[in-house]
């Protein structure tokens, strides 16, 4: 993914720039408004939780147990089909909101 958005990708008034932050300066998600969560975090993922959380970061993973766990807002799936699972808590406790519209796609827990 990060070789797919290198140099931006502009969709509308959107633009998704990426930039890897280390667990150890998550200082630096200042500003953002989403965080990749990779599987390989996992033993970090109460760490990102929190900083995201503090920020309104929302966090988008392919790791369904992060937002099982309620450490990431939404997770990505596609095996045979795509699914998208959305954690309700997880999304309150960073004040994030979906549109309706959005929400009737998603599988909510």
């Amino acid at each position: 993914m990060e070789r797919m958005l290198t140099g931006g990708f502009t969709l509308g008034r959107a633009t998704l720039r990426t930039r890897r932050v280390a667990v150890s300066n998550l200082g630096q998600l200042t500003g953002t408004k989403a965080a990749f969560v990779t599987t390989g975090l996992r033993a970090h993922q109460d760490e990102v939780a929190a900083a995201a959380s503090a920020q309104s970061i929302l966090t988008i993973t392919a790791d369904a147990g992060c937002v099982v766990a309620g450490k990431c807002i939404v997770g990505i799936s596609g095996a045979s089909k795509t699914q998208i699972i959305v954690n309700k808590a997880a999304a309150r406790r960073s004040g994030i909101r979906f549109g309706s519209a959005f929400l009737m796609l998603v599988k909510e827990i």
